[in-house]
């Protein structure tokens, strides 16, 4: 089940506009609810965009402002096509490589 053109928000990542004379470099305070932060990455929903690098599990998240000053994480859907080259196309270019 494809999600690309649907938004999923991350769950279990909470976060606030600084409080008035922080310091200007602050961009946001976050809370982290681990338990749903975890289900959420363990989530079937999540588990069909994992990537991997270095051999390690990741998931890709793109962060937004919000209309409240806070930031949301919201799971990066994009997947590349699947393009491969049957025998028959091969490129038959005249390139000198």
């Amino acid at each position: 089940m494809s999600q690309e053109n649907q938004t999923m928000y991350v769950n279990g990542i909470r976060t606030f506009a600084p409080r008035e004379g922080a310091p200007e470099n602050l961009l946001a305070n976050a809370v982290f609810s681990l338990k749903e932060l975890t289900d959420f990455l363990k989530s079937k929903e999540v588990q069909e965009f994992y990537t991997e690098y270095k051999g390690e599990k990741q998931v890709k998240v793109s962060i937004w402002k919000s209309r409240n000053g806070g930031l949301s994480f919201i799971l990066d859907t994009y997947k590349q096509p699947d393009i491969k080259m049957q025998p028959d196309q091969e490129d038959d270019s005249d390139l000198p490589f």
